[in-house]
């Protein structure tokens, strides 16, 4: 995964913070699509549904950090 975090980018410790944790909600959620998207392609129906537990976990990550950063604004 590309580290879209630049901690040269802002000043401020928060603003450092919110930068970081958005690059990992993006993270997240780009896991998450990547995931979906092999289950629809997945073999067998077993194999679909590891892929999309995994896809949940991501979400879940995804929500997550942005409720603890509180970006769900």
């Amino acid at each position: 995964m590309d580290d879209r975090f630049d901690p040269d980018a802002t000043d401020t410790p928060d603003a450092k913070r919110v930068g970081y944790a958005a690059a990992r909600i993006a993270d997240h959620a780009a896991r998450e699509l990547f995931l979906l998207q092999r289950a629809a392609r997945a073999a067998d129906r077993d194999a679909a549904r590891r892929l999309e537990y995994e896809a949940g976990t991501a979400h879940r990550d995804c929500v997550a950090l942005t409720e603890e950063h509180g970006l769900d604004d």
